[in-house]
């Protein structure tokens, strides 16, 4: 296989703006063959970490941000028939060696129900258009947190983390809700993916305590998305 990698610096001109014919959109590892020989936009979307019901150090309930996840881009000359692994998982998106992208931080603890962890983004690397990191979860306020936002420097970031709000009595959580990310698509029309995610997925939700949070999470949102140019 013979493959060139063409970057911005080596006179393509090829901004990441411009919309391209999308050959795969892949939400889940496979081996990817290339249809024909050409010139390729690939974009690795790692997914967004997810928002955790945890118990603080002083075994009040508390909640913690989710971290968005990175964007790797790459323009690509591919050989048609050349077989390609694509990753898509809870921890990284990646194409082949070429470029990957990590997820956005889960937090697993926090000291208070006062003071919540916020997950930070997911970075990325190999991209010879662009590595563009996550955005971070925020706290709004100490019973509201942002979930953190995809780059929106990439093609296909500016995926909007949604918002959680809760309130307590004592030891109980009262009401704790869970708000989507933005419905606006991206790109293209496609799903928002990387964004930091919500246990129950992209619609309000309420929380029940006697819900196990591990039987609520979601599968994870990144993707790897090819377009071809030529």
């Amino acid at each position: 296989m013979s493959d060139c990698l063409i970057s911005r610096r080596g006179g393509a001109g090829i901004p990441p703006s411009v919309a391209y014919p999308i050959v795969a959109v892949l939400t889940q590892s496979a081996t990817w063959t290339v249809p024909r020989s050409g010139t390729y936009y690939v974009s690795c979307i790692a997914s967004g970490g997810l928002v955790q019901f945890i118990r603080d150090k002083s075994s009040y309930p508390a909640l913690d941000g989710a971290g968005a996840g990175g964007i790797s881009e790459s323009v690509l000359c591919l050989n048609k028939g050349y077989a390609i692994a694509v990753t898509v998982s809870d921890g990284v998106s990646s194409f082949g060696s070429y470029l990957s992208s990590m997820a956005g931080e889960t937090p697993e603890s926090c000291t208070s129900r006062d003071n919540p962890a916020l997950g930070i983004g997911g970075t990325a690397s190999g991209g010879n258009i662009g590595n563009y990191k996550g955005g971070d979860a925020i706290s709004i306020q100490n019973t509201r947190l942002k979930n953190g936002s995809t780059n929106s420097n990439a093609k296909f970031g500016n995926a909007l983390g949604g918002y959680i709000y809760w309130s307590y009595n004592g030891s109980t959580i009262t009401d704790f809700r869970g708000f989507p990310p933005s419905v606006v698509p991206l790109s293209g029309g496609l799903f928002p993916f990387g964004a930091g995610r919500v246990p129950a997925g992209y619609a309000p939700f309420r929380y029940s305590e006697s819900t196990d949070d591990d039987t609520s999470r979601q599968r994870p949102n990144g993707a790897v998305i090819i377009e071809q140019i030529k």
